[in-house]
């Protein structure tokens, strides 16, 4: 059991694990190629990073403003991420195991904040060797809108 603490460390998804922006750039360019879009290149994928794929498609990529076809295109973009990230062998940032084994060995207590929902990121900590080290998730499940909202809850 956790004892409450004063004080305790906050990671975001993309700091801990490497590879995220190339998963993400992979899974852009199939749902382009997939449906006769431009490619997307990395500035547009970073640009489009924490949006919702229905305003990347609409504002970044501007691959169409038919709202029909927007939807399509973000659900085959999420389906298209999910396969590849199920295959993906995720590994931690450099660095990254050994703070948060120091981290743990003096008790400090670490929470990972993840977009994505709660198995797919134990998946993911799984693969990378990590899932042990963190004492708390919240992920897509715990209802927050915002990268600040997901920061709060993580501090409760």
């Amino acid at each position: 059991m956790l004892l409450p603490q004063a004080y305790g460390c906050l990671f975001k998804w993309e700091c801990v694990l490497d590879g995220l922006l190339d998963l993400n750039q992979r899974s852009w360019e199939a749902v382009a190629k997939d449906n006769g879009h431009e490619m997307p290149d990395e500035d547009d994928v970073m640009r489009a990073w924490g949006m919702r794929p229905e305003r990347a498609i609409q504002q970044v990529f501007r691959w169409t403003n038919d709202w029909p076809e927007t939807q399509k295109l973000g659900y085959e973009h999420y389906m298209t991420y999910m396969d590849m990230f199920r295959e993906h062998q995720f590994e931690p940032k450099e660095g990254t195991a050994e703070w948060l084994q120091l981290l743990n060995e003096y008790g400090v207590p670490c929470c990972l904040c993840s977009r994505n929902d709660r198995e797919s990121t134990e998946l993911a900590l799984d693969k990378a060797g990590l899932r042990h080290l963190f004492q708390e998730m919240v992920t897509a499940e715990d209802g927050c809108e915002t990268p600040g909202e997901t920061y709060l809850v993580s501090s409760v």
